[in-house]
């Protein structure tokens, strides 16, 4: 399980205002985790079920340096356990949201043994599974989140942190059109399990929400 064990853990969501992120860090509050959030400044109109938490929030914006900046600084020096980027940004190779997220963590100062950095991917981002056609631009994007998983990984595991890339399927969120197999409930319940079972044995690997290990 990540993060340590003798103490509260703590996870930091990025895109926690709504659907996968939200139910994320509702799910973590459940838990007794010390939950805290990060949106866009544009997307504070959404951000309502996830103030109703009562935990700490900060408005975050990957491609605005001076925003990890403050984020980081308001979240101070505290460990963190579990970083799980939601973001749902990538949508091009000229938008890359998703690749900064070892930066936001070096930025935090992890310091938990164990902690382990999760990137909500695609298998649409994978190359050797690659049989549909269109979306190449969310795929580029995909694929560079995995790349940037993987080099994370390799980067951080002398410090004890673990990197992974986990494939949620098609959930019913605002990016899908709503149109997905099953909500962002049951699609973060079944990820936990997943993330349970994360050390550093399973860093720089990509996986299925189910569990399974998928092929970069």
């Amino acid at each position: 399980m990540p993060g340590s064990t003798l103490a509260t853990k703590t996870v930091l969501i990025v895109g926690a205002n709504r659907g996968m992120g939200l139910a994320f860090a509702q799910q973590y509050a459940q838990r007794g985790w010390v939950v805290h959030g990060t949106f866009r400044k544009e997307s504070r109109g959404e951000a309502a079920e996830l103030l109703k938490l009562d935990c700490p929030t900060y408005e975050l914006d990957f491609v605005d340096e001076d925003s990890i900046n403050a984020a980081s600084k308001a979240f101070g020096s505290q460990p963190l356990d579990l970083l799980i980027n939601c973001a749902a940004g990538g949508n091009g190779p000229d938008k890359m949201e998703d690749t900064t997220a070892e930066e936001l963590t070096r930025n935090l100062r992890v310091t938990t043994v164990n902690a382990v950095i999760t990137n909500i991917s695609s298998n649409a981002g994978s190359i050797s599974d690659n049989d549909s056609d269109g979306n190449l631009s969310y795929r580029v994007a995909k694929a560079a989140l995995n790349m940037v998983s993987v080099s994370t990984a390799r980067e951080l595991a002398p410090e004890g942190i673990a990197c992974i890339a986990l494939h949620p399927g098609w959930v019913k969120t605002k990016m899908s059109g709503f149109t997905g197999h099953m909500g962002p409930d049951e699609a973060v319940t079944r990820m936990l399990k997943v993330l349970d079972g994360i050390g550093m044995s399973k860093t720089g690997r990509f996986f299925h929400r189910d569990g399974q290990e998928l092929a970069w």
